[in-house]
């Protein structure tokens, strides 16, 4: 069975943007996900580098105002001020854990002192 290849960064990239989207709504994966016409499963697979739907994108601009230049190119021109700064807040924040998490990877000494800092008296 062929490997799968490996997920391009436009994917990467916009399954973060979705990411950051339904944390700045403040939507739970499955209740997303029902707002998008999918299973959990499948929101979670485009979160984590596969590129959405682009129906399921047009269902996301209708019912919250979101964009496909966000999603797809990371773009806020028509995007309210308000919703604006928070998905940059949550895009910062994701991007902030990746870096992390690839640093803690690249160095395995480091992974157990994330897990378990010393406690300071």
């Amino acid at each position: 069975m062929p490997k799968k290849a490996p997920a391009s960064l436009l994917d990467l990239e916009s399954g973060l943007r979705l990411h950051a989207t339904r944390l700045a709504l403040g939507r739970g994966q499955q209740d997303f996900a029902v707002l998008l016409g999918v299973g959990r499963t499948t929101l979670a697979n485009w979160e984590g580098g596969k590129l959405p739907d682009v129906r399921a994108m047009v269902r996301l601009l209708d019912a919250e105002g979101v964009p496909l230049e966000w999603i797809y190119a990371g773009m806020l021109r028509r995007v309210e001020a308000e919703l604006s700064e928070k998905l940059r807040v949550e895009l910062s924040e994701l991007q902030r854990r990746r870096a992390t998490k690839s640093n803690v990877q690249a160095n395995p000494k480091v992974a157990p002192l994330l897990r378990h800092p010393r406690r300071v008296a």
